[in-house]
């Protein structure tokens, strides 16, 4: 089939050289049959695309600037360790504050002094020193 295009094409019978290319006969159907890129098409291609390239780097740079580095992680995760350590540490010592001062612990405390003292005085008087 090619053969016989490249013939007639030779021949003057076709006017354009686009059955040259590499599409498919169904999409020839919707293209003219002059396909070619003019020379101005071509040059105005190469402004836009230095264009987006200059915006794809440049978006780039951007998101790797936000980006933190790994020092600067570990930094931040040392201070966010530091700052839960402290906080875990008033917090604990408050709580072992509340329960010294509470009702109930001095109560048990003074409990356990006076049985102490009940048992100092009987072995006092259970066994005399001499």
């Amino acid at each position: 089939m090619f053969a016989q295009k490249e013939r007639a094409f030779r021949s003057g019978a076709i006017k354009s050289d686009s059955f040259r290319s590499c599409r498919t006969e169904k999409q020839k159907r919707f293209l003219p049959l002059n396909d070619r890129k003019t020379d101005q098409e071509a040059k105005m291609k190469l402004p836009i695309a230095v264009a987006v390239l200059f915006l794809v780097l440049a978006a780039n740079t951007e998101a790797q600037e936000a980006e933190p580095t790994i020092e600067e992680r570990f930094a931040t995760f040392g201070n966010q360790m530091k700052e839960f350590a402290d906080d875990l540490s008033e917090k604990t010592k408050t709580a072992f504050e509340q329960i010294h001062q509470s009702d109930f612990a001095v109560k048990t405390r003074s409990w356990f002094s006076e049985q102490f003292e009940k048992m100092k005085d009987t072995l006092e008087k259970t066994f005399p020193k001499q």
